[in-house]
């Protein structure tokens, strides 16, 4: 896969530009002590518009692994939206950006639908149509991998 493609279809400007949900994250996040986080979700967008995309996954695993931490302090109802909804999002950039989804490893496919699975239970409800959109492609390549003939070498 070329440098700067994705798997699933993942746009930063779409993002940031036209998703109002975004701005709102990223202010109810800074007001929740995650200035840095938006730190690293720019640092992210702009390897991913750079064409970086290497980049751009290992940041969102860790803003991903910054939001899981912050889903599993303290009891889950007194968790601000704000981190599940970064949930979301840091599990679909990650998947999407992943070269690995795009190998002829079914498992590996099979391991983004889990991570994404857990943001279903786990996110917030702003992105929960971007995780089904990424599931519901996921499921797609998954079927495709099936159905394409085994590479035999005789």
């Amino acid at each position: 896969m070329p440098q700067g493609s994705t798997v699933l279809s993942f746009d930063w400007n779409l993002l940031q530009n036209s998703c109002p949900q975004f701005n709102t994250l990223q202010q109810d996040l800074k007001a929740d002590g995650g200035s840095e986080v938006c730190r690293l979700l720019a640092k992210a967008a702009n390897a991913a518009k750079g064409g970086d995309s290497a980049t751009c996954e290992r940041l969102m695993g860790i803003v991903k692994q910054v939001a899981w931490e912050k889903l599993h302090t303290g009891h889950w109802k007194d968790v601000r939206v704000c981190w599940r909804d970064l949930y979301s999002v840091s599990s679909i950039a990650t998947a999407a950006f992943s070269k690995k989804a795009d190998s002829d490893s079914s498992a590996r496919t099979q391991e983004l639908l889990r991570e994404l699975d857990l943001a279903v239970l786990m996110g917030g409800p702003a992105y929960r149509s971007h995780v089904d959109a990424a599931i519901a492609t996921l499921h797609v390549m998954a079927q495709r991998k099936v159905r394409s003939p085994s590479r035999s070498p005789c």
